[in-house]
């Protein structure tokens, strides 16, 4: 299924932090509750039912189980990221959405770092988010099309001195410290597994 298949690619591709991945997912799980409720299925599929319909076969239960497909995928996706929640409050990471990065959804990161032991002056970050709005606001189509990282990498560079930036830069990377997904690991395994196999470990040293 395309809506599957294309967004684990997204999900898995190198240097994405969390707030990425929870934005793909909760697209996914959006697509997912629309055709549940729109009861989708493609044209072709549904040529196919109406003709073993009109033959006289019951295709209610195909039908069931689609929706019931539908379903699982949903709740798999909604338990896969219920444990990022708390991470909801560092939407405005995402630099792309001038909507999200309000100073009332700042604050609720800095509660939420206080409440983890990190302290950060609120002053001093409020002159680095007036800059850091400007920026936003300023990026052209072509940018916004990059990743998080580079986004954060390219902000960072455009500032005239470290003052600019430090308090953004400690929440910054305490966001992308936090690994969403096991992917990159699992590649390395992957590697692994195909060039230690049962075959070569009975190989004996060459003399």
């Amino acid at each position: 299924m395309a809506i599957i298949h294309t967004n684990i690619e997204r999900v898995e591709r190198k240097e994405n932090s969390v707030v990425e991945i929870m934005k793909i997912l909760d697209k996914v799980i959006s697509l997912l509750e629309e055709r549940i409720t729109n009861n989708f299925c493609t044209l072709r599929v549904r040529t196919i039912l109406k003709k073993l319909h009109d033959e006289g076969k019951n295709t209610e239960e195909f039908s069931t189980k689609i929706k019931l497909f539908y379903n699982e995928i949903n709740d798999y996706l909604k338990m896969w990221i219920e444990p990022f929640a708390d991470l909801k409050v560092f939407d405005w990471i995402d630099l792309t959405g001038s909507d999200l990065l309000d100073w009332s959804n700042i604050e609720k990161s800095l509660i939420f770092l206080k409440d983890h032991g990190i302290e950060t002056n609120d002053e001093k970050l409020f002159d680095e988010w007036v800059n850091l709005k400007n920026f936003s606001a300023n990026l052209n189509s072509t940018q916004k099309h990059e990743s998080l990282n580079t986004l954060w990498l390219r902000y960072f560079k455009q500032c005239f001195s470290e003052e600019q930036y430090a308090k953004l830069q400690k929440m910054a990377e305490y966001v992308f410290s936090i690994l969403g997904h096991n992917a990159n690991v699992e590649r390395v395994f992957s590697i692994i597994n195909s060039q230690w196999s049962k075959e070569r470990n009975l190989l004996c040293q060459q003399q």
